[in-house]
């Protein structure tokens, strides 16, 4: 009798246990949070801020709330969206802007589509920002790293591609 209970509760064990691996291991591999975020090391964390602040300072006096950046059609980590916390307007990820088919609904969005690295201390960005149906702008920003510190040094109007 007692191996049969044994047995049993080895079965109900095996059979609860499963489903909840299985479970979780779906939850961790698609959590909608994490699908589509950015994957950046320190160093492009450090240069796509520095691209970033460069652009809003551009654009600072927009009359929109907000401005939406992506990376590579994907949401910016969220370590990305910390450091613009104190900024002067809201920073929100690319996936929250609202087209209305004419415009972003008051904002701008921000993308980088590139990087193309020369050096430790220098990088090409491929970027730049949309509107909407009235507004798109792209380029290629050159960065350069000088005492710690990322800035763009160049700017080459481009075509989308």
């Amino acid at each position: 009798m007692s191996q049969q209970i044994k047995n049993r509760t080895l079965k109900i064990l095996i059979w609860t246990f499963i489903p909840v691996v299985v479970i979780v291991a779906l939850y961790l591999l698609f959590k909608p949070s994490d699908r589509n975020v950015a994957i950046l090391d320190e160093a492009t964390l450090d240069v796509s801020e520095a691209f970033f602040r460069y652009e809003f300072e551009n654009e600072k006096e927009a009359h929109v709330d907000t401005f939406y950046i992506e990376i590579q059609d994907k949401d910016p980590p969220r370590q990305l969206l910390a450091r613009f916390k104190d900024y002067s307007k809201r920073v929100e990820k690319g996936s929250n802007a609202q087209d209305d088919g004419i415009r972003i609904v008051n904002g701008i969005l921000f993308f980088i589509k590139s990087y193309k690295w020369y050096s430790d201390s220098s990088v090409v960005i491929h970027g730049g920002l949309y509107v909407g149906n009235v507004g798109l702008e792209t380029g290629d920003y050159t960065l350069e790293k000088s005492l710690d510190k990322w800035i763009v040094v160049s700017y080459t109007p481009g075509v989308w591609g």
